[in-house]
């Protein structure tokens, strides 16, 4: 069964830049795939409290897809949060 993950509010909170990077960002939107202005009505409902952690987890990902599949982008390009994290002083060593 496992256990409840807190996608939904960590996209609302520290992991916010994830949804800025791969959803509303202009790599994202200037494929054309998704009606921009739904895309980004699902993200401020998300942000006013309703749950949409599944569909911005999916979307996600298939940016990531996007990027390491059709325009070649190696992993290690995709933002790692830990650094990001501690670059923006988050995280205490």
């Amino acid at each position: 069964m496992g256990f409840p993950v807190p996608v939904g509010r960590w996209l609302r909170g520290e992991f916010n830049y994830v949804v800025n990077e791969y959803i509303l960002g202009s790599r994202a939107q200037q494929r054309g795939i998704f009606d921009r202005g739904f895309v980004n009505e699902l993200v401020a409902r998300h942000q006013a409290g309703e749950d949409h952690s599944e569909r911005l987890w999916a979307l996600i990902n298939f940016e990531i897809w996007q990027r390491r599949f059709f325009d070649g982008e190696e992993t290690e390009r995709v933002p790692n949060p830990l650094s990001y994290a501690i670059s923006a002083g988050g995280v205490a060593l």
